[in-house]
């Protein structure tokens, strides 16, 4: 037998290392824990047929057998090239007490049989007492040795002597009871490969896991499944819609209540009149009106109504040219672009010198638009340029870069056109690019309205109201500029490019209104009045 010891960190490196150095037939005899990992004790070369012999003569006396021949068996037995006389350290602990084995016939001497007794020695449940021991040595000496104490037979667990002479068997029948009592303990799995191949039967199934698999595989459910919510229940919506009509119905009464209060004063009622008559929208004449103040006689209604619709408008608090730089004028076709920007050019130039401003126009699109600012520059002795698509633009500017003020006229687009978003991604794109909002003052309210809505994420610097002098109902503009918080920069009102242009005032817009209202009527009634006549 080959025996030898492997130290692991682990037992799968000790079974590796096993496997490796003494092949697949090898057998583990111990296993216990070291400093450094884990000690297994294996063997090779084991003989089954001399075990199996060993077993049946457990019975026999083992006081018969010679020296020699356990030495002889010890060697057979141990690995090539390791010293008989080299064993297994002997635990501290006695050997526990047996029952005495009966004695084989004088002049037998079984090797096999004196070797199967250690290894039943080696077992806890049959480990041989001090006394049976010193009687195996003396026998083995040839000394007489005290009787030992008689006791019931145990034909299947005998006691067996120590050979002394070339090797410690007690020694390896302790390590062997070690390695049995650490597998018990611990229960550690060894590999027994001595013994022959058995078959291995098919492990049984529990009822339950048979059960479990004969049951009809259900369908997988979704991993999120609609949960219903409250707004799928018919009451709920049905209540929503109810409160939704009882809040506009209470919003009504509110408006009719604010109006009433605005008749109980007749110069909040006359504000209110007059604010409505102009083109504002209600909320915005119903909150100057009610800022009047209500003990004013009807003469001075007029003049604090326009003070509060004055305080009610955000303008820019400088010229946005004065700062100079890029200025993109953007806006809906038709909103006068074209002519605002040649009327910042020439108040620009006034102010400076014609060459320190430059326009560029990117509307290609229209027919005339470059002709009609060539005629501009030409008139104004400033420099026009045209430049086609983004990549045009840029070259341009970089050629312009030494002008103070350089005024972009852009093509314009109608607030549902999808070209327009383009213009705003390349407007947020370009840093140095400032944009004003150019919008007509003749417009619908919702119109002017939604334009803002449009641009509003380029980020115009301020509005630009534009033909001043061809609406009667500004008031619908400053409705919108009030409710959107659009600062106004400059109005317009006229075609002269070079004084129909004014930085805004919000006092003068206000009488800008109240002029344009009344200017409206007049021109009606004396046309009215001609045709009466005829």
């Amino acid at each position: 037998m080959n025996i030898k010891s492997f130290v692991a960190s682990d037992m799968r490196t000790a079974l590796r290392m096993i496997r490796d150095a003494q092949g697949p037939d090898a057998v583990i005899l111990s296993s216990r824990p070291v400093a450094g990992g884990i000690e297994v004790v294996s063997a090779t070369g084991y003989d089954q047929a001399a075990l199996a012999r060993a077993m049946r003569a457990v019975g026999a006396d083992p006081a018969d057998a010679s020296p020699a021949a356990l030495s002889a068996l010890a060697q057979q037995q141990l690995p090539a090239g390791i010293p008989a006389s080299v064993g297994i350290p002997a635990p501290s602990a006695p050997l526990p007490p047996v029952a005495a084995a009966p004695q084989p016939p004088a002049g037998q001497s079984d090797p096999a049989a004196a070797f199967a007794a250690a290894l039943h020695q080696a077992r806890p449940e049959a480990s041989g007492s001090d006394s049976l021991l010193a009687r195996a040595r003396a026998r083995l000496r040839g000394q007489p040795a005290e009787p030992a104490p008689t006791a019931a037979p145990a034909p299947e667990r005998p006691a067996a002597p120590e050979a002394t002479a070339q090797v410690d068997v007690q020694d390896f029948a302790a390590a062997l009871r070690a390695r049995l009592a650490e597998s018990e303990a611990q229960a550690t799995v060894t590999l027994d490969m001595t013994r022959p191949a058995q078959p291995i039967n098919a492990a049984p199934v529990a009822p339950a896991a048979a059960a479990r698999v004969e049951a009809p595989v259900e369908p997988a459910r979704p991993a999120l499944s609609v949960v219903p919510g409250v707004e799928m229940d018919p009451a709920i919506v049905a209540m929503r819609e109810e409160m939704a009509r009882m809040r506009a119905l209470m919003e009504a009464q509110m408006e009719q209540l604010a109006l009433e209060r605005l008749r109980g004063s007749p110069a909040r009622a006359a504000a209110f009149d007059a604010l409505t008559g102009y083109g504002c929208e209600q909320a915005l004449a119903q909150a100057v009106a009610l800022r009047v103040d209500p003990s004013l006689p009807l003469a001075e209604v007029g003049a604090a109504m326009l003070a509060e619709l004055a305080d009610s408008l955000t303008v820019c608090a400088s010229e946005t040219i004065d700062e100079g730089g890029v200025i993109a004028l953007v806006g809906p076709t038709g909103a006068g672009k074209t002519t605002t920007a040649a009327k910042l050019a020439a108040r620009f130039a006034a102010r400076h010198r014609a060459r320190d401003v430059a326009l560029i126009t990117t509307d290609c699109e229209r027919p005339g638009a470059h002709e009609q600012l060539q005629a501009y520059g030409r008139r104004l002795g400033i420099t026009v340029c045209e430049a086609r698509g983004i990549g045009g633009l840029q070259l341009a500017l970089e050629q312009l870069a030494d002008y103070p003020l350089v005024l972009v006229d852009t093509t314009g687009y109608a607030p549902t056109d999808r070209a327009l978003f383009n213009q705003i991604l390349w407007l947020r794109a370009t840093t140095k690019v400032r944009s004003l909002l150019v919008l007509p003052a003749n417009g619908h309210a919702q119109d002017m309205g939604e334009v803002i809505r449009r641009y509003r994420p380029a980020a115009p610097e301020g509005l630009i109201l534009t033909k001043l002098d061809e609406t009667g109902y500004l008031g619908s503009a400053l409705s919108v500029a009030a409710r959107t918080a659009m600062p106004i920069a400059y109005t317009t009102n006229g075609q002269r490019i070079d004084s129909d242009i004014d930085a805004a005032d919000a006092a003068a817009i206000a009488q800008a209104m109240e002029s344009a209202r009344r200017s409206s009527d007049v021109a009606t009634h004396g046309i009215e009045t001609r045709h009466a006549v005829a």
